[in-house]
C-alpha cells in the first residue's frame, strides 16, 4: 500500500465531496459514518485506487467540515467488500 494523506482547511464536506465526483469519473462512491466522523470513499474498479475524505466530528448527517482527505494505491487490489468494510472501520478478511 502507497498512500498520501492531506489535513484540510477551510472546506465543507460537501464540497470536497462535489470536487471528488467532478474529477473521479468512473469511480465508486460509498458512504458511512464512524466515531463521529463521515467517511465517504471512491474507488476504481479493480481496488487498486482509493480516495478518502473524512469528515470533522459532527453529528451524522451534518454538513460538517473536511477533516482529511487521503490518496491510497493497494497492490494487488483490495476486493469490494473490504472497500465497504472500511467506511465503518471494520476488519474484513479476504
Amino acid at each position: 500500500m502507497q498512500t498520501d494523506f492531506y489535513i484540510v482547511y477551510d472546506a465543507k464536506a460537501d464540497a470536497t465531496l462535489a470536487w471528488c465526483v467532478a474529477h473521479l469519473l468512473g469511480f465508486k462512491q460509498t458512504h458511512g459514518y464512524a466515531d463521529g466522523r463521515s467517511q465517504d470513499a471512491f474507488y476504481n474498479s479493480d481496488g487498486t485506487v482509493l480516495v478518502s475524505v473524512t469528515g470533522d466530528r459532527a453529528k451524522e448527517g451534518e454538513n460538517a467540515a473536511t477533516y482529511s482527505v487521503s490518496y491510497q494505491k493497494f497492490t494487488p487490489g483490495l476486493s469490494e467488500k473490504t472497500i465497504l468494510a472500511m467506511k465503518d472501520r471494520k476488519v474484513v478478511c479476504p
